[in-house]
């Protein structure tokens, strides 16, 4: 399980870098996040932890800057959703939510409706195309 820690750890310090945290302030929160995570991943054997840092990174490529014009911002976004629903299910409807939100707050912030469509659309796109194998699994 301490690779669910590494991940979780991974996942948090992208997005504390995402939000623009200075140095300090990202070393202690970091140093914080570490212990919490290597606790919880010897206390209890659940995906949570794995899930909990594919979402937060997910979260950091959908809140980045440049999601709306990067295509691969977009990309990562949309894996890092689809491979968390691996994970836990509960992390699809937390993407597709998660994702529309931040088009509905791209194209009101910046008026650029079609450049949140499109982010929108690529983000959700390639979460499908990641989770597909695993939803069509579950189906049969």
């Amino acid at each position: 399980m301490v690779v669910s820690a590494m991940i979780f750890l991974a996942g948090a310090m992208s997005l504390f870098r995402s939000v623009g945290l200075r140095r300090l302030p990202f070393l202690a929160i970091s140093l914080l996040t570490a212990l919490i995570s290597l606790a919880w991943s010897v206390e209890a054997i659940t995906p949570d932890l794995l899930a909990g840092g594919l979402l937060l990174f997910a979260c950091s490529r959908t809140f980045a800057a440049e999601w709306p014009e990067s295509r691969s911002a977009q990309v990562a976004s949309g894996i890092a959703w689809g491979v968390g629903y691996m994970a836990k299910a509960v992390v699809l409807p937390i993407a597709v939510a998660v994702t529309v939100l931040a088009g509905l707050a791209v194209a009101r912030s910046v008026r650029a409706g079609r450049q949140a469509l499109r982010a929108v659309g690529v983000s959700l796109l390639l979460t499908a195309i990641t989770a597909a194998p695993w939803i069509a699994t579950l189906s049969l």
